[in-house]
């Protein structure tokens, strides 16, 4: 779930916090990456199918694979294990909720957005992707620690916004 971490000027900078119990999962998950064998990675997911990071990990695997149906399953599943864990104040299309980068709990869920982004961008969805872009940028607009602004103007052409 998320906590409010600090209030700045009108931005307010959030948090995702992992609970001891999440916690143990990740360790698992870690472990499991340590093996390199996605079956691994899958195990774990069995065990705990809305564990993000697996989630996460496995549609890279199923990407590179050439699996996208798979792939963008398992991030929609990712992305609704976020939702589902907002804080009732977070609400990233006001434009004033920041995430931090730099804290591990919370580059999951810039992961998550930056790949949506992708397979959205793939399907010809330029406007939606431009959205994404906004949207990313919002959380972290002095970091951009994904290069989003290098793919705005490409959208932004595309969808005919300019």
């Amino acid at each position: 779930h998320t906590h409010t971490h600090t209030h700045t000027l009108s931005c307010q900078y959030f948090v995702f916090v992992h609970s001891p119990a999440y916690q143990r999962v990740q360790f698992q998950f870690l472990e499991a990456v340590e093996t390199f064998d996605p079956n691994a990675i899958g195990a774990v997911l069995h065990a705990h199918p809305y564990h993000i990071d697996s989630l996460l990990q496995l549609s890279e695997v199923c990407k590179m694979s050439e699996d996208l149906q798979m792939a963008t399953e398992l991030l929609a599943r990712a992305l609704y294990c976020f939702e589902c864990s907002f804080h009732p104040l977070f609400s990233y299309t006001q434009g004033n909720c920041r995430l931090d980068f730099s804290r591990a709990e919370n580059r999951p869920f810039f992961l998550a957005l930056f790949r949506h982004l992708y397979y959205i961008g793939r399907k010809g969805c330029h406007r939606t992707a431009l959205e994404f872009c906004k949207l990313l940028l919002g959380l972290d607009p002095t970091g951009d620690p994904l290069g989003v602004l290098l793919m705005v103007d490409y959208h932004a052409l595309r969808a005919g916004e300019y």
